[in-house]
């Protein structure tokens, strides 16, 4: 996921599968809950993937922006030597 998008289709469905869900054509469900559509359980876990998918990136925009700033700082100190 590229700073400050959205998570790509692809980044998606590898969350679904890391979350025990299979695709069939568009749809998905939970193999291991006979006739289960989405299993709550796996359901759950897909929600934990992508939080943390979602905080991870964050913390990436928030590292990029605090560096940034810090070199802003550092170059006006310069300035003012």
């Amino acid at each position: 996921m590229a700073l400050g998008n959205t998570m790509l289709k692809n980044e998606i469905i590898e969350l679904a599968k890391q979350s025990n869900l299979m695709a069939d054509g568009e749809m998905w469900f939970s193999p291991n809950y006979g006739n289960a559509d989405v299993h709550i359980t796996d359901l759950k876990r897909f929600a934990k993937l992508v939080a943390a998918k979602e905080r991870e990136e964050y913390a990436k925009l928030c590292e990029y922006y605090f560096l940034r700033g810090m070199a802003s700082c550092i170059q006006a100190r310069e300035k003012d030597d």
